[in-house]
């Protein structure tokens, strides 16, 4: 199962955290990061610029692999909490701080 992309998306960077999917797509000219564990897909946030996005996705897979240590639970932009379920490692989707995506770009 991918979710990434249609044709209004670009794949920015996607990474795993112990069974965790962070994905960073410009969607709709409008970037954004969304978590995806094995239950949903969460967006965490979005963001003014791709430069933005960069920096945030970043940010989302430190976060994520700060959650997993502590409860499994993570707070959004928006202040609402997460309880990530982290894929199963047997799972195809399963990604452990693998880089496997990101595109060119300038500023």
């Amino acid at each position: 199962m991918s979710f990434c992309c249609y044709n209004s998306q670009k794949q920015l960077a996607r990474n795993g955290v112990k069974g965790v999917i962070i994905s960073t797509e410009n969607v709709k000219a409008r970037p954004e990061t969304v978590l995806i564990d094995a239950n949903s897909v969460y967006v965490v946030m979005t963001y003014d610029t791709i430069y933005d996005a960069v920096l945030g996705h970043t940010y989302w897979c430190h976060e994520v692999a700060d959650a997993i240590k502590n409860q499994n639970t993570i707070s959004n932009a928006w202040c609402k909490q997460i309880t990530l379920k982290p894929r199963d490692e047997n799972d195809p989707e399963y990604l452990e701080g693998v880089k496997i995506r990101a595109d060119s770009f300038s500023y």
